[in-house]
């Protein structure tokens, strides 16, 4: 299934994994947006299905070793989902070929010939306005003149369920504005959106009205948002924003305020954050530019606050390496040309030192590009720095 971001691909897999859960002998969601995670998801079913001998194991082992189960059992399904390229999934579609593979992607093009595809598009007016005020209304019966309101706000957003949640949940959160009055608040305040990316900068029309509401009721979650946009949008550790220098109960307030808003979600133990792409996108390219720095900075504060550097260059890697090497490419690939952080620079040098010892070389290439762009800033193009890490 390929479509828009905030389109509902992955509820859709969602809901049909669960629909169709007595259909297969195992089901697995392989969080797929990199070969790296594709792996690391993989790697996770042994954890689930021998876990003795999986906790004692290295990540390679456990993915060798559901690779194996995989291929020896029968009836199983795998998601795979937020295909970036796919080219990533060869290894497994040609090699795992005694269950079934869905797989949701951005990607419309390059898929195999022999795969079948599904545009999903999105929702009809109907649809999408009963979605609006289901959120909006807390399941409340609408009047017609709602129903007509929500049709009227439906069509300024593009009928895509993410900004229809988003927006009904802002209304959930504010029962004293109307469907109408949001509506016109909203078209006030953003232009149209340019050619081609219609879609895109309807949602972040969405992101905007709310980024007010959330600044005037807690303005510590729109700082937090900042933060989060510079990171990797999945598996964000909660402990990365629980350090800051805030009170504990003001940061679980703010972090509830972002979910109440549909701003954010959590992993059902709570241990870690997602925030949608899109979200991103917005607050990174749409926002206040000081801000917007700000909550880079923090990012990366938080990220060395709690991320172990080993004492010497060949000492393994505590565990925590892995689930924030992901949030390190990210900072890397929007790291400024002008970039000074000298302490974040060296965690992308470790980084890429363990993802091309790895064989992930394609992954370490952000990290490896900001390392060269601050000597080349720092020390100029003919430093022996400079000429290393290029």
């Amino acid at each position: 299934m390929h479509g828009l971001g905030g389109v509902g691909k992955s509820t859709l897999a969602l809901a049909y994994a669960h629909r169709h859960r007595p259909d297969y002998t195992l089901t697995w969601w392989v969080t797929a947006d990199s070969p790296a995670r594709i792996e690391q998801s993989l790697a996770s079913l042994a954890l689930r299905l021998f876990p003795v001998w999986a906790g004692r194991a290295s990540e390679h082992e456990r993915l060798q070793w559901a690779m194996n189960w995989l291929q020896w059992h029968a009836g199983w399904l795998l998601i795979f989902d937020n295909v970036e390229n796919p080219r990533d999934l060869a290894p497994y579609t040609g090699a795992l070929n005694r269950g079934q593979h869905l797989v949701t992607s951005r990607r419309v093009t390059g898929w195999p010939r022999t795969t079948l595809t599904r545009t999903l598009g999105a929702l009809s007016a109907d649809e999408a306005a009963e979605l609006l005020y289901a959120h909006a209304l807390d399941g409340a019966v609408p009047t017609a003149h709602q129903r007509q309101e929500s049709l009227a706000l439906a069509s300024e957003l593009g009928y895509l369920p993410l900004a229809l949640e988003q927006a009904g949940a802002c209304l959930n959160q504010n029962p004293t504005i109307s469907i109408d009055a949001y509506r016109k608040r909203l078209g006030a305040k953003l232009d149209k959106a340019a050619d081609g990316i219609d879609a895109e900068r309807t949602i972040a029309r969405v992101w905007s009205h709310t980024l007010e509401a959330l600044n005037s009721s807690n303005p510590l979650a729109v700082e937090i948002l900042h933060i989060l946009a510079w990171l990797a949008p999945e598996n964000i550790p909660s402990r990365l924003i629980e350090i800051l220098e805030n009170d504990a109960d003001e940061i679980a307030e703010a972090l509830g305020t972002l979910r109440a808003y549909s701003m954010i979600s959590f992993s059902p133990d709570r241990t870690s954050i997602s925030i949608h792409r899109l979200v991103q996108v917005a607050l990174r390219n749409n926002t206040d530019p000081d801000l917007s720095a700000a909550g880079r900075r923090e990012a990366e504060e938080a990220i060395l606050r709690i991320l172990p550097v080993p004492s010497q260059p060949d000492m393994e890697l505590p565990p925590e390496w892995a689930a924030l090497t992901p949030h390190l490419i990210a900072l890397a690939a929007s790291a400024p040309r002008s970039h000074q952080n000298e302490l974040i620079v060296t965690a992308y040098v470790i980084a890429a030192q363990q993802l091309n010892s790895q064989g992930h070389k394609a992954s370490a290439l952000p990290l490896r590009e900001a390392v060269f762009n601050y000597f080349k800033t720092s020390a100029g193009d003919s430093d022996t720095e400079t000429i290393l890490a290029k």
